[in-house]
């Protein structure tokens, strides 16, 4: 039996909302998540829901009781307001030939700081589909709710003029049929796990050039033995990686 205890797993208290335009495969086992722009979300406005299944039930003459059940799954929705009329949110609200910036002059007020030049841009607020993923960021910043497949569609929304600015509001859902769609991600404690290759330097060739670095910690199994080392050297070519000396064992 698994105890309480081993099931005391949240994720709660949102801290930020970050949003990419790339779908991730969420199947793989490493994954590399590429933010484009970090979004100001209104407070308790941020909601990831799963509708209800929708339950057939199927009857026969003379028994009560359902005789069979069929049931479709619900749809996995996500909605928020980001209260900004940013020109690279609403490019990628309604998509990059919807907007464009604009200058104009104002006349005919007689208030001279008014009747002036303004710059800004002009957005056709057309029916777009806004696809990618979002990233949830906990209040620790240690663990991370990922929502990838998600299809959705922005509608501005002003309708308390007197106390909140300008606003958009974000409501789609999830367009994954089949494939993993959401994660749930905790903070590493920095070690690169590797799996071990004939031997020490062909081993830590392994390791991605873009992720090499001074101070980097890997850990592999020889098969005999597990090893738990730290790079010293700031080369991160080929020649200097593999070579003992520029690695200290990690206790």
């Amino acid at each position: 039996m698994v105890t309480i205890d081993k099931l005391k797993e949240v994720f709660c208290g949102p801290k930020s909302l970050l949003y990419s335009a790339a779908l991730v495969d969420l199947s793989k086992s490493d994954i590399k998540l590429t933010v484009d722009m970090e979004l100001p979300v209104e407070v308790d406005s941020l909601k990831a829901t799963m509708d209800e299944p929708t339950i057939n039930h199927y009857k026969v003459i003379g028994l009560s009781g359902d005789w069979a059940t069929t049931a479709e799954l619900g749809d996995f929705n996500v909605k928020f307001v980001v209260p900004s009329k940013a020109k690279e949110l609403l490019k990628a609200m309604f998509g990059e030939d919807a907007v464009n910036e604009i200058t104009a002059t104002l006349t005919g007020t007689g208030d001279n700081t008014l009747d002036v030049q303004y710059t800004g841009v002009a957005v056709e607020p057309k029916l777009y589909k806004m696809r990618g993923t979002i990233v949830i960021v906990d209040e620790e910043k240690k663990n991370l709710m990922v929502v990838t497949n998600l299809s959705m569609y922005a509608t501005m929304q002003w309708d308390d003029s007197s106390s909140k600015p300008v606003a958009f509001k974000f409501s789609g859902s999830v367009e994954g049929a089949g494939t993993k769609s959401v994660a749930w991600l905790t903070k590493g404690d920095g070690v690169m796990n590797l799996t071990y290759k004939t031997d020490a330097a062909t081993t830590r060739k392994t390791v991605p050039a873009a992720n090499r670095r001074q101070g980097l910690v890997i850990t592999y199994n020889t098969g005999s033995a597990t090893v738990k080392e730290r790079y010293m050297d700031t080369r991160v070519t080929d020649t200097e990686w593999v070579k003992d000396d520029n690695w200290e064992t990690v206790e």
